[in-house]
C-alpha cells in the first residue's frame, strides 16, 4: 500500500534524481556549448585559463578581503578595545567572511561551466 503511495507521489512530482538533473541540464548546456571554442585554443591558453579564474575570484572578493583585514587589525588591538567593541568587531568580522563566501560561491558559480569545460577540453587532449 505505502509502496503504490510513493509511487504516485513519485509520477506526481518526480524523483530527487530527476530533479537533480533538471537543474543542472542548463549548466550542461553551457559547457557543452564552450566545447568547440575551447578546442581552438592552444595548450598554453587553455592552461592559462586557470590562472584567469585564480584572478576572477580574486578579484571578485577583493573589496571584501581588505574589509576584513581591517577588521582583524583592529582586534590585534585587544588590549585596548571594550568588551563592547569587541564584541561588535566579531560580529562584524563574521558579516563580513559569510559576505565572502558568498562573494565567492557567486563566483564560482559564474566560472562553473567555463572551468569545467576546460577541464572536459584537457581530458579529451590527453586522452585524445
Amino acid at each position: 500500500m505505502l509502496d503504490k503511495i510513493g509511487k504516485v507521489i513519485t509520477k506526481i512530482f518526480g524523483s530527487k534524481s530527476e530533479k537533480d538533473i533538471k537543474a543542472i541540464q542548463p549548466i550542461v548546456e553551457e559547457i557543452n556549448a564552450l566545447g568547440p571554442e575551447m578546442e581552438k585554443l592552444s595548450d598554453e591558453q587553455l592552461k592559462a585559463k586557470t590562472q584567469e579564474f585564480k584572478q576572477k575570484i580574486k578579484d571578485a572578493t577583493a573589496e571584501t578581503s581588505k574589509k576584513i583585514e581591517k577588521v582583524k587589525a583592529k582586534m590585534d588591538d585587544i588590549e585596548n578595545l571594550s568588551q563592547g567593541e569587541s564584541r561588535r568587531l566579531a560580529d562584524e568580522l563574521e558579516t563580513l567572511e559569510q559576505e565572502w563566501l558568498d562573494i565567492l560561491e557567486d563566483t564560482l558559480d559564474d566560472i562553473l561551466p567555463e572551468a569545467y569545460a576546460v577541464l572536459k577540453d584537457t581530458c579529451r587532449r590527453f586522452v585524445g
